[in-house]
């Protein structure tokens, strides 16, 4: 049975041109199939190849896909500002179109539904990257946690899902 909830599913492009059908089709097919409501919100933060007209033809194709074009490239944390402002769902999914699998959407969101305004995805290991990535990722988690005062997730990563509450 699908769920009634309005699904928000947010992404930042850059230069994606030649990933972002096979990401849309993808998360379309798995918001389709477990929720009755949702949203795609692409975010394209200032590409240069030709990534805002694949996404405008995909729109005749595929349902609730929505696109915004911000007027050059800002950083990461603006462009998903963006996004939020803009994304009507009860839940806001974050997830990066080159690495986070669509498959855990539902997921992310019955551990949100089940009380957790908040939910972050932990990636289970690291063994995609470089010795020394992950060598420096271990330490700059470890400088930053005793700094901060308190204890950070190193594999923590930026697919998560945040409430309407945590959103507005």
């Amino acid at each position: 049975m699908k769920k009634d909830f309005l699904i928000s599913v947010l992404a930042v492009l850059e230069n994606d041109c030649d990933i972002i059908e096979d990401f849309v089709r993808e998360t379309s097919q798995v918001l389709s199939t477990e929720f009755t409501y949702y949203e795609i919100v692409l975010i394209d933060n200032g590409s240069q190849d030709f990534t805002d007209q694949k996404i405008i033809s995909l729109q005749a194709d595929i349902p609730n896909l929505r696109l915004i074009r911000l007027s050059r490239k800002h950083d990461l944390e603006t462009a998903l500002a963006a996004g939020l402002e803009n994304s009507l769902g009860d839940y806001a999914v974050i997830i990066d179109v080159s690495s986070d699998p669509p498959q855990l959407i539902p997921k992310l969101i019955e551990t949100a539904i089940q009380g957790n305004d908040v939910v972050i995805a932990i990636r289970k290991n690291r063994e995609n990257q470089s010795f020394i990535r992950r060598y420096l990722a271990i330490i700059f988690y470890k400088i930053a946690s005793n700094l901060l005062g308190y204890s950070l997730q190193p594999n923590a990563t930026h697919f998560r899902v945040f409430s309407r509450q945590v959103v507005n």
